[in-house]
């Protein structure tokens, strides 16, 4: 005999309790697919190297997110990423770190999801949350609150979903943040999640933040985190490299570099270019930016020519769509001639 006692754990606050002949079964737990956000623990960092923090303005950190330091000056501090954290249960977590602030500082922290995702909780309750922590001194305030955007993937404006209250946050301790049954409305142009935190005048103090979850649920349940595998193909929609990983963009290395292994006319002229394509390794999300790195000096904006060993400017990229790239356009370089170079691909929000 099979007997459920609550409806589904997708919308509930407790799992389904299952019995079969009177022993209960085991409790229906979340699939990593009920995270709507995309490298929640930050296991995936293809930029590589902190970013250092600017005042009032968002910086790039380890993949789909971003971070702000305000205040009436930002001295230091930068976003990454730690394998060691003290929050969290996977040793990996977003860090503000070695930030000094003078006045009324604040530091935001934000993800963006794209229409074609936030379509998907369109009118549903969902419930968000994130584990934190921070080497202060003294309790800080900790913020939650979704945002949409106004037009499709267009986050010039925006309007608030829903504002969480401010959690003090004891320091040295590891905390949850959760802003529970979200009613979502239309929801569908884009998302905005932003944790806002208050820690004031600081020097040299380090924040943690990790384990971000966004579910269609009215209550918070345990963390669902994607393998890295898919957590990188999904990244890759955004922003992907040619370089190793753990290697950071600009760095000087051949290993992984795309060769030109021949040259060709350009529209019928005789002078030659390298000829070349690359396959993304995911569609993107739309057609990105591409920046091209020398792969012996990380120049950007060159190719290296390994015939003569030198770098070549490149004047222009051609046939570029959310797939590939398919010619390079230089300076002329001689018939039979032999280059590479380094590619990153870029269309954050």
């Amino acid at each position: 005999m099979l007997k459920i006692y609550s409806e589904d754990c997708v919308d509930q606050t407790t799992p389904v309790v299952i019995t079969i002949d009177g022993t209960p079964a085991k409790p229906c737990m979340p699939s990593p697919t009920r995270n709507h956000i995309v490298n929640p623990c930050a296991l995936v960092n293809q930029v590589v190297t902190a970013a250092t923090l600017v005042q009032d303005t968002y910086v790039y950190g380890p993949d789909m997110f971003m971070a702000m330091a305000t205040g009436t000056a930002v001295s230091a501090g930068t976003f990454g990423q730690t394998s060691a954290a003290s929050v969290g249960s996977t040793g990996y977590a977003f860090t503000l770190a070695g930030v000094t602030l003078t006045g009324t500082g604040v530091l935001y922290v934000r993800h963006r999801m794209r229409s074609k995702d936030a379509v998907l909780l369109k009118n549903k309750a969902c419930s968000l949350q994130v584990a934190v922590g921070h080497d202060v001194g003294s309790d800080v305030n900790h913020t939650l609150t979704v945002r949409k955007a106004s037009a499709v993937d267009d986050f010039s404006t925006t309007a608030v979903i829903q504002a969480g209250s401010a959690m003090a946050v004891t320091t040295g301790t590891s905390s949850v943040i959760e802003l529970k049954n979200i009613q979502m409305g239309d929801c569908g142009n884009g998302l905005e999640i932003e944790l806002k935190i208050e820690p004031g005048a600081i020097t040299a103090n380090n924040f943690e933040i990790t384990e971000w979850q966004l579910e269609t649920a009215r209550m918070c349940t345990p963390v669902a985190i994607a393998s890295l595998g898919d957590t990188l193909a999904k990244c890759q929609r955004r922003y992907s490299t040619t370089y190793s990983d753990g290697v950071a963009p600009g760095t000087p290395t051949p290993w992984g570099s795309v060769g030109a292994v021949h040259c060709q006319t350009v529209n019928g002229s005789q002078t030659l270019h390298p000829g070349l394509d690359i396959a993304f390794p995911e569609e993107m999300d739309v057609i990105p930016a591409v920046t091209v790195y020398s792969s012996w000096t990380g120049t950007t904006g060159v190719i290296r020519n390994i015939s003569t060993q030198a770098d070549v400017a490149l004047t222009s990229l051609s046939n570029t769509s959310t797939s590939h790239v398919g010619q390079l356009i230089t300076v002329p370089v001689a018939a039979g001639n032999v280059c590479n170079a380094h590619f990153v691909f870029d269309c954050r929000i």
